[in-house]
């Protein structure tokens, strides 16, 4: 009897661990592991293939507020979060999916064949039987330590005249990107380009968010860590979804790099 208890018992954890095993999209070039924390999906690490080293990690909590507009409603299950993989002509896709309030939304994840370049976004379905009003749209949020944690610089450029900008991030810091629609053209208007770069003197991050109209990207500098926020603000979502309708959010493009020759890194 003793004997049957453990192998059951045995059974039950080797269960627990195959339910919490790790979602891995690969190609020549890199890994990105997915897992969940609290219920909700993230992107664990990025990992280099050929070294086995880390070109970006996770180090921070995941809360819905970085996710979603509180009145949307709450998380239904916290368990685990499920990733699903579909294999797509030229990349590797990823899908989780959550029910939030009156919602169901997804986390997409998907990474291009044999480069390090992956691309994000987030889709909304109401599948309540009243309109829905979504203030702000999640692009993608995540809190990343780069491989040299103590030495960060932020990059981007402001539009029409391509002024390079550079900003040194330090600890318990906070920093701000922004367009709005029309305010290229506007004068006074410190807006930038939806194209920025995390470097650590080591490695960089390109990220490009595919979008033509306003956004905005928030920065919040740790010790250790950057944590990030990309969106849609409510000036510009401006969106009711009717029942049964599903909308997709702007794609935010990722490139790895080693190294941290901008020129290279830009012709890579």
């Amino acid at each position: 009897m003793k004997y049957f208890y453990l192998l059951f018992i045995s059974v039950i954890l080797l269960t627990s661990c195959t339910e919490e095993k790790q979602t891995v999209l690969k190609n020549a070039e890199c890994a990105l592991e997915l897992g969940s924390k609290n219920g909700l999906p993230f992107i664990e690490r990025g990992v280099w293939r050929d070294s086995g080293e880390n070109a970006f990690s996770h180090n921070g909590p995941i809360t819905l507020d970085q996710w979603l507009p509180r009145e949307l409603g709450e998380l239904k299950d916290s368990s685990a979060a499920r990733w699903q993989i579909k294999k797509q002509r030229g990349l590797q896709k990823a899908e989780c999916s959550k029910i939030i309030g009156d919602l169901n939304v997804m986390w997409i994840v998907e990474l291009f064949e044999d480069i390090s370049f992956f691309r994000v976004s987030i889709n909304m379905k109401n599948i309540s039987t009243k309109n829905v009003e979504v203030k702000w749209f999640p692009a993608w949020a995540a809190t990343w330590r780069l491989p040299n944690a103590q030495k960060k610089s932020l990059h981007t450029w402001r539009p029409l005249s391509y002024e390079p900008l550079k900003t040194e991030l330090a600890p318990n810091t906070k920093h701000t990107l922004f367009s709005t629609l029309y305010s290229s053209d506007s004068h006074g208007v410190d807006s930038h380009v939806p194209f920025w770069q995390l470097t650590d003197g080591e490695s960089a991050i390109f990220f490009s968010l595919g979008w033509s109209g306003g956004w905005q990207a928030d920065f919040v500098e740790k010790e250790n860590s950057t944590n990030f926020q990309v969106k849609l603000p409510p000036q510009e979502t401006q969106l009711k979804l009717a029942p049964g309708e599903s909308i997709t959010g702007p794609y935010m493009y990722v490139s790895l790099h080693q190294g941290d020759d901008p020129v290279q890194n830009r012709k890579e």
